[in-house]
């Protein structure tokens, strides 16, 4: 037989069980866990504090939506209580405790296309994988693969149609049959995004978001949740063949993305030990005061370097030849016309690899 349900705490209740169990948590340091995911990186963002006899808050957050559920686990029974009649506790209880006793990390947004390897024999099928997040938070793209609106491939012989080569889950394959650099493009439809302000806040200040700042501050709106809309964009340079291959000016030219990071030369060509120049443009002109990242994907915890565009949108890095690097740029700025968000945020990145070359 089921035992009665205990009463679920008033909020008079709630705060001090709350602000207990979190006091509990950091003196003993081995009953707090946090399980988080990012919003932006299309997964759900989980909270749990576990130490017993205290009650278990578990919220979580579904992408898109205002959904929150939140479960106080009492030593006999648990009581789930709705979002309508949890509002007026979470309002209550959730930055005035939580908030206020700590802060989730800013966690990373970056997304990229990976080939494994980057150097692949022509006419043999090469793994292309879709990426998000950094270090620990590092996983495949798993959101509806329906968010991919172009994906293409640039090649010596022109444009080849990609769509459909990358399933359910991130994972596929593509076959490139001409020698040389190739260069994959990908773009994603928007996805509605709102964070609380103490997050949305770290998020444009790691991010360099400079319009959606000064504009939060004019508007007087930097305490409110931040509300956006975003997209993603990119690409990656995979070489094909054995040989040098045949000139491929097209790396270096812009391939019509809105946010895109252009090479000023071919990666895979420049001289060793000369630094490697990029160009940033945003709906086609140059775009200055950008925050660029370099990451090395082999230990991404935190980026190598970061550079800031200047006033012609232009980069430059010293990147060894060896190894796997990916570029990242975000820039965002004020929407209007949309009631369900005032922001605009595109993010975009470049990868290569210096990878042996395939067996023959």
């Amino acid at each position: 037989m089921k035992p009665p349900a205990r009463p679920v705490p008033s909020c008079a209740e709630a705060v001090p069980a709350v602000r207990a169990t979190i006091t509990t948590a950091r003196a003993t340091g081995t009953v707090f866990s946090v399980d988080h995911k990012d919003q932006q990186a299309d997964r759900d963002v989980v909270l749990k504090v576990k130490p017993r006899p205290f009650p278990t808050l578990d919220r979580t957050f579904a992408e898109g939506t205002k959904a929150a559920f939140i479960t106080y686990v009492w030593p006999l029974a648990a009581d789930v209580m709705t979002l309508a009649k949890w509002r007026r506790v979470l309002r209550k209880i959730w930055l005035g405790v939580l908030v206020a006793s700590f802060a989730l990390p800013a966690t990373a947004h970056d997304f990229w296309v990976q080939p494994d390897p980057f150097w692949v024999a022509a006419g043999r099928p090469a793994s292309v994988s879709l990426w998000v997040g950094h270090g620990v938070n590092r996983e495949l793209w798993d959101a509806d693969i329906a968010k991919v609106t172009i994906l293409r491939s640039v090649g010596p012989n022109g444009t080849t149609n990609q769509q459909g080569s990358i399933r359910q889950g991130g994972v596929g394959r593509m076959t490139f049959t001409t020698p040389g650099t190739h260069v994959i493009t990908l773009e994603t439809g928007h996805t509605p995004s709102e964070l609380p302000s103490i997050r949305f806040n770290d998020y444009v200040e790691t991010e360099g978001l400079t319009l959606i700042r000064a504009q939060r501050q004019r508007s007087r709106q930097s305490d409110a949740p931040g509300r956006e809309i975003y997209s993603r964009r990119a690409k990656a340079l995979i070489r094909v063949g054995a040989g040098p291959g045949s000139e491929a000016p097209y790396v270096t030219q812009p391939m019509g993305l809105r946010l895109e990071l252009v090479p000023v030369q071919n990666p895979y060509t420049a001289a060793a030990g000369q630094p490697l120049g990029f160009q940033v443009l945003y709906e086609g002109r140059p775009l200055p005061g950008a925050l660029v990242k370099l990451v090395n994907l082999a230990a991404d915890e935190r980026p190598v370097a970061t550079r800031i565009s200047d006033r012609r949108g232009n980069v430059s890095f010293s990147i060894p030849r060896s190894g796997d690097w990916q570029l990242n740029v975000v820039w965002g700025e004020p929407l209007s016309g949309n009631p369900a968000a005032d922001f605009d945020t595109t993010f975009s990145s470049l990868t290569f690899g210096f990878d042996a070359p395939p067996a023959s």
